[in-house]
């Protein structure tokens, strides 16, 4: 069978796809088990989850190490008069902090920690979402061999990604309780300058927070911190609505100043590129209703996304999928 499809029908069934895929990954990154919900949650993960009936109480465990900085965050989705509360446990037992929204810890022990997910009042039922994230320590993820440079759009919920010097991401708080996480490499006596700008929402004030990679807080602004670096290894920077009850757009970067993170040659983030490479995604089987009928085929096609300009993708090949 030969293959007949139109570039305009290729081109449009992808560009949906695309776009499919692309909003498709604004939700949380996973559900939770079924009753009685019980589970383990890795760090950079989001937990989508439900408090039903309303006395039900939900319970999440991760690993910790001595000194660790982590955050663990919780956001109501959904559920009028549901207020979602999470109280921390240490190893051993011991109450450690309680929040609506996030716990900021330096953990004391090592081994596994326990998080309880209710409703404040157990009178309310609704929808919500935890994760936790580390923020310095033994738990710091590894630096992924190639990352997005120049001007960016963040990574989908749970939004935790590592930056260049010189990246400017574009990113949203929503719900007004989120926190986004940052990592970027630093080596000890660079200076480097963090700046964070609010695009949109009127009564949105986000605010940064700056660790070092022992966990230490550094230091926080609404608009820029100016840091000569106390350690080398991988920093974290935390993004939030200062009250935690606005949703908005902001842009963060860091950008260096002196020292070993200084670029080699010519620096230039004029074509606003958004990915420093094409991402390839290779579709098996798309059922693709054309002016020929329906017709099962594969194909691989690569895309980029800009800042100003949107989404650019090409089609590489496609063929009947057997």
């Amino acid at each position: 069978m030969k293959l007949k499809i139109t570039d305009s029908e290729l081109y449009c069934v992808v560009f949906l796809l695309l776009i499919s895929i692309f909003y498709s990954c604004k939700a949380f990154a996973g559900n939770c088990p079924a009753e009685p919900t019980q589970m383990s949650v890795p760090y950079g993960e989001r937990i989508t989850c439900e408090i039903n009936p309303e006395s039900d109480t939900d319970v999440f465990y991760f690993s910790g190490t001595k000194g660790d900085r982590v955050v663990a965050t919780l956001d109501r989705i959904s559920g009028e008069d549901f207020r979602p509360i999470m109280k921390m446990y240490a190893p051993d037992g011991e109450y450690l902090d309680y929040s609506f929204t996030k716990i900021d810890k330096s953990l004391p022990k090592t081994g596994i920690y326990s998080v309880t997910v209710n409703d404040n009042s157990q009178n309310y039922s609704g929808q919500y979402a935890f994760g936790v994230s580390c923020l310095g320590g033994a738990c710091l993820p590894s630096s992924p061999s190639t990352i997005q440079g120049c001007n960016i759009i963040c990574n989908p919920e749970p939004t935790e990604m590592f930056m260049n010097f010189g990246t400017r991401v574009n990113c949203e708080i929503n719900p007004g309780s989120d926190t986004d996480v940052y990592h970027f490499t630093g080596t000890k006596g660079d200076r480097v300058v963090a700046t964070l700008d609010k695009i949109s929402g009127e009564d949105f004030r986000p605010i940064m927070k700056m660790y070092a990679p022992d966990g230490e807080y550094l230091d926080y602004s609404f608009t820029k911190i100016d840091k000569s670096l106390p350690k080398t290894g991988i920093y974290s920077v935390t993004v939030n609505d200062n009250s935690q009850n606005y949703s908005g757009q902001y842009a963060f970067g860091v950008s260096c100043l002196g020292g070993n993170c200084l670029p080699n040659g010519n620096f230039d983030c004029s074509g606003a590129t958004l990915s420093s490479a094409d991402l390839s995604i290779h579709i098996p089987v798309l059922n693709m209703q054309t002016s020929n009928g329906n017709v099962p085929i594969w194909v691989d096609f690569s895309y980029q996304q800009h800042l100003k300009d949107g989404i650019y993708f090409k089609v590489l090949n496609y063929g009947i999928a057997k």
